[in-house]
């Protein structure tokens, strides 16, 4: 009998992108089920591609024409009208043929109502994979904006056409479970990354610091560091008490953020980009990871990649408190919680933290990793998958 097939199209990303490692995990629980898994992607401006491997198989889409301005503006008419991009997938799909297409992420509603039409009438099944909500934002540019728009659109109305969601938060499964539809709600899940005894506090041999923080991802529209940095500059004015490993960010940034040059004096450590294999390394020493966020639907829909793998590996998060992410947090057991992003309210807590003994930060830790190893793995889901996959209509 033929092996059953599945197809991501989507926003899968790059080598070492949040969005590949998350397709990538999610493929690994559809595997488990018995599924042969393959991925839909577009060709990257810089030609750097994801290999298949005997977990999933990547297929690219027809690249855009064009350098510069030319090839940006042709990006945005496909965006809009999604010629290019449909009749590339439509024509990988129709070579694959599987039982059930994933839209994972799309950036064009056209581009969705066109494979949504493409599915019914090859009686493929369609799923809605969806670990965002953003809003509109003066600091982006008019692509991301009209991205962000399109988004919006689908979530309030035409993703509910396709009836099957797979969301990544609460807040978004009770979205679509108000919408009518056929809804799994599963968090970023992983293979074992540690295990127990491998949860430990490390000394930081660079400088004299107690307690050891960490944060990986980008000062982008979604994560804080200002006021955190801030806070930290005033505890380590006299001695480094706290040093900050900063991971994605390049100094420039750091240092066009906070105004301060030296940074490595004031104990923290930027890195700029790495691969995901040295994030991980570099993450589990810490004591604590960081996730500060504003108070906005951004934060409620989506659930971080990095916090959840952070926790895997035994570092529990101070995070802002949101209703989103958080949810994961009991405060002071598994994780902080912060009431907000203010300097004054940050310099309290790591003046608390400074104040913790070894003993109650390792606790935490290895509370923080018996929380990711149950709630974060793939087999916990394996059975709530098969059922959603078994109604989708």
């Amino acid at each position: 009998m033929p092996q059953k097939k599945i197809v991501y199209l989507g926003n899968v990303g790059g080598p070492n992108s949040a969005s590949a490692i998350h397709v990538h995990n999610r493929s690994e629980l559809l595997k488990n089920l018995g599924y042969e898994v393959h991925a839909i992607c577009d060709t990257p401006k810089n030609k750097e591609k994801l290999k298949s491997n005997d977990i999933i198989k990547y297929h690219y889409m027809e690249p855009i024409e064009g350098k510069g301005k030319i090839r940006g503006l042709k990006w945005n008419i496909d965006l809009l009208f999604a010629n290019n991009s449909y009749s590339s997938a439509k024509k990988i799909i129709e070579a694959i043929k599987p039982e059930f297409v994933i839209l994972y992420e799309v950036n064009s509603v056209v581009l969705q109502n066109k494979i949504r039409k493409f599915c019914n009438k090859n009686k493929i099944k369609l799923i809605i994979e969806t670990t965002e909500w953003m809003e509109t934002d003066k600091e982006r540019n008019l692509s991301a904006n009209l991205i962000v728009m399109q988004k919006d659109i689908q979530k309030k109305y035409t993703d509910k056409k396709c009836k099957n969601e797979i969301a990544i938060s609460k807040y978004l499964a009770d979205h679509y479970q108000s919408q009518g539809c056929n809804v799994i709600c599963i968090p970023p899940t992983f293979p074992a990354l540690s295990n127990e005894d491998e949860v430990i506090c490390t000394k930081d041999k660079r400088c004299s610091a107690e307690i050891r923080l960490v944060f990986a991802g980008s000062i982008s529209n979604k994560d804080y560091l200002k006021e955190l940095i801030e806070a930290l500059l005033v505890i380590n004015k006299e001695k480094i008490r706290i040093s900050f490993d900063v991971i994605g960010p390049s100094e420039n940034e750091i240092v066009h953020c906070v105004n301060v040059n030296d940074l490595d004096k004031f104990g923290i450590f930027v890195h700029g980009r790495k691969s995901h294999e040295d994030v991980l390394k570099i993450v589990k020493e810490a004591d604590f990871s960081v996730l500060l966020r504003q108070n906005k639907r951004y934060a409620k829909a989506g659930v971080s990649t990095k916090f959840c793998e952070a926790m895997k590996l035994g570092v529990p998060s101070i995070c802002t408190q949101v209703g989103g992410t958080d949810l994961f947090v009991e405060h002071m057991k598994n994780g902080i919680l912060v009431k907000d992003n203010s300097v004054e309210t940050l310099t309290t807590v790591l003046q608390n933290i400074l104040k913790m003994d070894q003993t109650k930060i390792l606790e935490m830790k290895k509370n923080a990793y018996r929380y990711a190893k149950k709630e974060f793995s793939k087999e916990k889901y394996i059975d709530d998958m098969r059922e959603f996959l078994s109604e989708c209509k």
